[in-house]
């Protein structure tokens, strides 16, 4: 996984993202802005075909973020392209070391995008898209930041509006349902998960449950509620009337429901009577 990171739970959430020491960049670079309507992309000059490739993957990521989440952006968004994840690292947009773990990151205090290409333009687009929806979030919620909002809510809402319910996603899930290691939501709103990974794809599988059963605006009203209540509980209510614990009961039913043939197929495969001798 590309992790992508927000700046104000960088240090806090992951302590290997940023390392407490000071950077000298092997050069400085000559940045090239390419304006289109809602961003302003900033290259290394000489990366215009990177610029052009980052505008077009964005502006697609926008009519996507702006049709579910309907919410038209009121400001550009500042996009900053790297050439390489070794300029990345090197660069001075943030004084501490990226690590090698971080794929790109989102600047709430400044509102702008910061992603390398790393040779594939898959990631590439995924990682852009996925700044960019922290960027619609944002706006749509207000700050302080810092441990106001569900981390599986902010990361797995960029995952699922980014990749929808994508194939390796659907494998993570499936495989921790079956082994009874799925978290479940009040889980996540506590922190309480094996791994950071969970926040991202455990979140997505939520916010898919949501798009499922009520459409994918809907994710957009639940952002909404929760940034002008600031209450969880009001806002699943809101929604989709429902408590948190009553959307958690439907939504591991749901999974249950989904699974229960490959549970059942794993469950043949492990009884022993099964084998043939």
């Amino acid at each position: 996984l590309v992790k992508s990171i927000v700046v104000f739970a960088l240090l806090a959430l992951w302590p290997a993202g940023l390392e407490a020491r000071w950077k000298i960049p092997g050069y400085v670079r000559q940045w090239q802005v390419l304006d289109t309507v809602h961003f302003r992309i900033h290259y290394p000059r000489g990366d215009e075909e990177l610029a052009l490739l980052a505008a077009r993957f964005a502006e697609e990521a926008h009519a996507r973020f702006r049709r579910v989440l309907r919410k038209p952006t009121r400001e550009v968004i500042p996009v900053f392209v790297f050439a390489s994840t070794q300029d990345f690292a090197a660069g001075n947009i943030l004084p501490a070391t990226v690590g090698e773990n971080v794929g790109g990151f989102s600047d709430f205090f400044r509102r702008r995008v910061v992603v390398p290409f790393a040779g594939d333009y898959a990631s590439f687009r995924h990682v852009l898209a996925h700044e960019i929806a922290h960027a619609f979030q944002f706006q749509i919620l207000p700050g302080p930041f810092y441990n106001a909002y569900p981390l599986w809510l902010l990361e797995g809402m960029c995952e699922y509006l980014t990749l929808g319910w994508d194939q390796a996603t659907e494998a993570y899930v499936r495989d921790l349902v079956l082994h009874n290691r799925l978290p479940r939501l009040s889980d996540l709103n506590q922190g309480r998960v094996r791994r950071g990974y969970d926040f991202y794809k455990v979140g997505q599988a939520v916010l898919w449950y949501m798009a499922q059963e009520w459409g994918e605006e809907r994710i957009g009203h639940f952002l909404k509620e929760l940034g002008a209540t600031g209450d969880l509980n009001v806002a699943f209510r809101s929604s989709f009337e429902l408590s948190p614990e009553e959307f958690e009961i439907r939504w591991l039913a749901f999974l249950e429901e989904r699974y229960a043939p490959a549970r059942a197929a794993l469950i043949q495969q492990q009884d022993p009577r099964s084998r043939i001798v």
